[in-house]
């Protein structure tokens, strides 16, 4: 990727101000009017920050004396945009961690905060991406990836006339792994590196077989909790188990990824049984296909299935359609299948919405606590209008029960993925 700069008339040592006073202001209308005055430069840092496209490859960096400091924001930016441009270009190595930590010996405290916070690329100053796209329309490209519909309880979303592959929905972390002209990308679902050095390196070491190529999957464990396995994925010098694999989803070509249009799921699968044999370490999901009958035998293959995966401990089942091609969106060509139970929980709290969102001043969410006293958080499943009204009373809903969606209860007896479903006038 090629860094196009251009250096404006911006006063050299003002560089950060703007992205100072964003994160000290609250409201997120105010954070946004403070945006549009960002300068161009601002904006490249913007652009190096939210990009999801633009990986550095760098996660550490040693902690030098101060020396050689730069005269300026503008002399320490132009050094910071060589040092892009190199990490671009290159994959993790001790030489360009030995050139950051040059980079950030020259840098002076405020330079060292801001700029490490673009390297790791978490501004946190309470705007993202979407928002930034309002100011600066397509500044921010999006990393998309193909998100799955619930079927609904009768089945009505399902198309049986179509050819149909059933697999196990594993409760993982997203992961998307690239190789072009000889550079590494191992990112999560929201373009974000991956940190563990462990799991990135089984792909440096098959990176030749998977030049030109996209893979999709997930990093699972059967054996461990989606707390701590997304919690060494999180964690740059954790160990993986033995049993930890890539399992993948889905194969695409790079210049499928970059047109987004690709060939149709039966061709994938073929692409993606021979790409497992490059590594044990991928693996290559297991599928069934229904295909013929009824819709009534189809329903009842399904739920075999679905029952199967429960008891072998996944979390559902996932449906394809064979003749569909990928979807860089949450769409039809992908549908999953998981239980969900409900619980009665009593309000003892609230909170309001993260600051920069369109929830901000409106409910975030509730505390809660079940029969057993266990303190549950609840922020999903409310309606925009909800979040208002609710507000607005929040007061009066102290000690109400409110009926809850969730997947499984944690080994802390906390809710997977709770959702509001409605308070219980009732109880």
């Amino acid at each position: 990727m090629e860094l196009k700069i251009k250096v404006n008339e911006e006063h050299p040592d003002s560089l950060f101000d703007l992205f100072h006073k964003i994160e000290k202001t609250s409201g997120r209308n105010d954070k946004m009017d403070l945006l549009r005055l960002a300068t161009e430069k601002q904006r490249f840092l913007l652009v190096a920050a939210f990009n999801p496209y633009m990986q550095f490859h760098i996660t550490k960096w040693g902690h030098t004396p101060f020396s050689s400091p730069f005269k300026s924001d503008q002399e320490a930016y132009l050094a910071f945009v060589e040092l892009l441009q190199l990490a671009i270009k290159s994959n993790r190595s001790s030489y360009l961690e030995d050139r950051t930590s040059e980079f950030f010996s020259r840098c002076n405290p405020t330079q060292n905060f801001w700029f490490g916070r673009i390297i790791n690329k978490d501004l946190k100053f309470g705007l993202q991406s979407k928002s930034i796209n309002k100011i600066f329309p397509e500044l921010i490209p999006t990393f998309d990836v193909m998100l799955a519909e619930t079927v609904e309880p009768d089945f009505s979303n399902v198309d049986f006339r179509r050819n149909l592959c059933i697999e196990r929905k594993y409760d993982g972390f997203r992961v998307v792994v690239k190789v072009e002209n000889g550079i590494l990308d191992v990112v999560g679902r929201s373009g974000k590196p991956i940190l563990n050095r462990q799991f990135v390196s089984q792909f440096e070491k098959i990176k030749d077989g998977l030049e030109g190529f996209v893979l999709d999957g997930e990093g699972y464990c059967h054996t461990l909790s989606f707390e701590t396995f997304s919690g060494i994925m999180r964690r740059e010098d954790e160990s993986l188990p033995d049993d930890f694999k890539f399992y993948m989803f889905d194969v695409l070509t790079l210049n499928e990824w970059k047109g987004q249009h690709s060939i149709n799921l039966e061709d994938r699968l073929e692409r993606r049984f021979q790409m497992a044999a490059l590594s044990d370490f991928l693996v290559d999901v297991p599928y069934w296909t229904i295909n013929g009958g009824t819709p009534e035998i189809k329903i009842g293959l399904i739920k075999e299935f679905f029952d199967r995966f429960l008891d072998e401990g996944y979390e559902g089942a996932m449906l394809k359609y064979a003749d569909k091609m990928y979807q860089w969106k949450r769409g039809d060509a992908m549908l999953k299948i998981k239980p969900q139970d409900t619980i009665d929980l009593q309000i003892v709290g609230w909170y309001s919405g993260q600051a920069g969102t369109k929830f901000e001043a409106v409910l975030g969410g509730f505390s809660c606590v079940d029969e057993n006293g266990t303190e549950i958080r609840v922020g999903g499943g409310f309606k925009d209008y909800e979040r208002s009204d609710f507000w607005a009373v929040r007061e009066s809903l102290l000690g109400r029960w409110i009926e809850v969606e969730f997947t499984e209860k944690t080994a802390k007896d906390s809710l997977r993925h709770p959702r509001f479903k409605r308070l219980r006038d009732d109880k």
